[in-house]
């Protein structure tokens, strides 16, 4: 009797504990005795929360403010909260001793979930690289800086190489501007906050400043008559390609042929289309074998219209419309293959299409580029290549 009673107590202490701590052990342990207890909405609603870093909010740190630099926007995880706090600068709370290229600093979330001060720094050196390998040249114990790409801007990483400093979350990033100076960032905070923020490059931060805009610094690109023509005459390839006008678009297409890639990787062999072919793409009907897919690296076996429509013009994306335009210039960068610049370095000409990302909540990673290359035959521009490029698994 006294054996049943303890089994007893036993059994409602567990309900209780389970009950208190959500029921997610029960759920995922005996969804039968957690439908009895009722428990599996409790159960959802923590796993829902694993989906809050998929929602970014933006901010700009006004030029007005740092009184040295230009407006910079970013967009940030929604948990940090819906408005930083601006701690000081030069026009607030300012310091009584600063540097001359100091510029702020902003807390995002109250209990330093994630700390951000900003200052401009002149670059001496020959080049971008030289820079930030001066930097670590320095002393401190910089690890190997990381280099990826924010919308048109370079950007390099450095952290702490130590353990124990990367976990109290010291790292700083370089953004190469347009007129040599640099934009540095420095960034601190909660490493409990800072989702995925690991050694192995996968960081919030990271994400965070690549979406960075410095809106006030972008001066118009002034193209020569030469770039103006090849722009045009790429437009005209955006407007066949979308209304999928291929007589128009054969026109257009050089005697060499017509090559066509889902990254940009400047290939006149593979997935070649001769010339007279091309106002007959609608009408073939062979399936052609055009690589492998991102990530699962299942292979592409497609006809060209179904290549074309479902890798490089969709329709649901105008790059004629694109905001980014360059010449002979990569805009994005992915992890794919690209040896545009390469080419460009051998006498290729190509002008990218570029789209930095379409919804808020991709933090970026959802940008696009279209590259169009060209032969010049007696000063005109012919079709060569199309290629795709976007973020990439």
């Amino acid at each position: 009797m006294n054996i049943n009673k303890g089994i007893a107590l036993i059994l409602i202490a567990l309900i209780v504990a389970v009950v208190l701590g959500g029921g997610y052990a029960v759920v995922k342990t005996n969804p039968g005795l957690a439908k009895k207890l009722g428990m599996e909405k409790q159960a959802e609603k923590k796993e829902a929360t694993k989906e809050v870093v998929t929602y970014w909010n933006s901010y700009t740190y006004l030029s007005t403010e740092s009184g040295i630099l230009p407006d910079i926007t970013f967009r940030y995880p929604f948990l940090f909260g819906d408005k930083p706090t601006l701690i000081s600068s030069r026009n607030t709370n300012r310091p009584e001793r600063i540097s001359d290229n100091w510029g702020g600093l902003v807390d995002f979330k109250s209990a330093g979930v994630l700390r951000m001060e900003f200052s401009k720094r002149t670059n001496s050196e020959s080049s971008f690289e030289s820079y930030v390998n001066k930097v670590i040249a320095g002393g401190g114990g910089w690890s190997s800086p990381k280099y990826f790409q924010a919308g048109n801007y370079k950007v390099a990483r450095l952290r702490f190489s130590s353990p124990s400093h990367y976990d109290g979350d010291v790292g700083w990033y370089y953004v190469e501007l347009s007129s040599r100076d640099i934009l540095a960032i420095s960034t601190g905070g909660d490493s409990k906050y800072l989702f995925d923020d690991d050694v192995n490059g996968n960081s919030t931060r990271d994400k965070i400043i690549s979406t960075i805009k410095i809106a006030s610094i972008t001066t118009p690109v002034v193209f020569t008559n030469k770039e103006q023509k090849l722009i045009s005459v790429s437009k005209e390839v955006l407007s066949a390609l979308k209304n999928k006008d291929y007589q128009r678009l054969e026109g257009l297409v050089s005697q060499n042929g017509l090559s066509l890639g889902k990254e940009p990787n400047v290939d006149y062999i593979n997935n070649l289309i001769a010339k007279n072919d091309v106002s007959e793409i609608p009408k073939d009907t062979k399936v052609y074998f055009w690589g492998y897919t991102d990530g699962k690296g299942d292979p592409i076996n497609l006809t060209r219209t179904q290549f074309l429509t479902q890798y490089i013009y969709s329709g649901t994306v105008d790059f004629s419309k694109a905001p980014d335009v360059a010449v002979n210039k990569t805009l994005g960068k992915g992890n794919s293959f690209n040896t545009m610049d390469k080419a460009a370095q051998n006498g290729v000409t190509y002008v990218a299409f570029h789209f930095d990302g379409f919804d808020a909540k991709y933090a970026g990673m959802d940008w696009a580029t279209i590259y169009l290359v060209f032969d010049s035959v007696n000063g005109e521009y012919k079709l060569r290549a199309i290629a795709r490029d976007n973020w990439t698994i």
